[in-house]
């Protein structure tokens, strides 16, 4: 697999269909080491940056996608060019079809209890034969998780799909690797959301046009915070350039 390094995260540089045929690859092997990817955007490459045990997480994760333009645009300025943007809301849905394809089971961890019943019915809907194992809503308390980490164990689940936010979903999966007996996570961040239309995804020429950022932070006000990780994430990439 070719690898990209951007501000010292280690990026896939796969299409949607090299990732979607190296991942059927990973679920035709017996559960043994949990195949972790991430689905980084700036943001979460500076909250990589900057804590060192999701730094340590994101080491031993098997495939790190460009879920974000801001990857691609710094990887051009950086002369290390990603050639392809995989949004994690779009490889989950990829995912959800190998996986019934394949006969492989899932598990939804993360949302409120009404949007995660919600996708949940929906999946049932949509992809008749697919096996869903279980479900949980992703509120409660990371430190006090025994039961909910003895169903997926005992649910023998093979693709664990969280929807908790960065870097929450991580750390709890990097906590919990060895005793939940599964193949594959992936964290979607606000993605049960999206798929459930409680959360609308960007207008289709705003996704054409790669200002999806823009839009959230118009229609989000409260994301001003986590945004200001853009700006840094920008200044690093020039600062790194330039050093060059």
């Amino acid at each position: 697999m070719k690898r990209t390094n951007i501000l010292g995260v280690s990026f896939s540089d796969m299409t949607m269909f090299e990732t979607i045929s190296y991942l059927d690859k990973i679920f035709d092997k017996e559960k043994s080491e949990p195949f972790h990817i991430i689905t980084a955007n700036p943001e979460i490459v500076m909250q990589i940056n900057r804590d060192t045990d999701f730094k340590d997480i994101e080491k031993t994760a098997g495939l790190v996608v460009a879920d974000g333009i801001g990857i691609i645009w710094g990887s051009r300025i950086l002369r290390r060019r990603i050639r392809n943007r995989i949004m994690g809301i779009d490889l989950l849905m990829e995912m959800l079809k190998l996986c019934e394809a394949k006969n492989q089971s899932i598990y939804l961890l993360g949302a409120d209890e009404e949007t995660n019943k919600s996708l949940y019915e929906k999946i049932k809907n949509d992809f008749p034969g697919l096996k869903v194992s279980g479900r949980r809503n992703g509120f409660f308390d990371i430190d006090n998780d025994d039961e909910i980490v003895e169903d997926i164990r005992l649910s023998e689940v093979d693709f664990l799909v969280m929807a908790m936010g960065s870097p929450r979903a991580h750390k709890w999966f990097g906590k919990n690797r060895d005793k939940l007996n599964i193949k594959m996570t992936i964290d979607v961040g606000g993605g049960f959301d999206a798929l459930t239309g409680k959360v609308k995804r960007a207008p289709e020429i705003v996704q054409k046009m790669n200002i999806e950022w823009l839009y959230r932070r118009i229609k989000e006000p409260s994301r001003k915070e986590r945004q200001k990780d853009l700006y840094r994430f920008a200044l690093e990439v020039f600062k790194e350039r330039f050093r060059k």
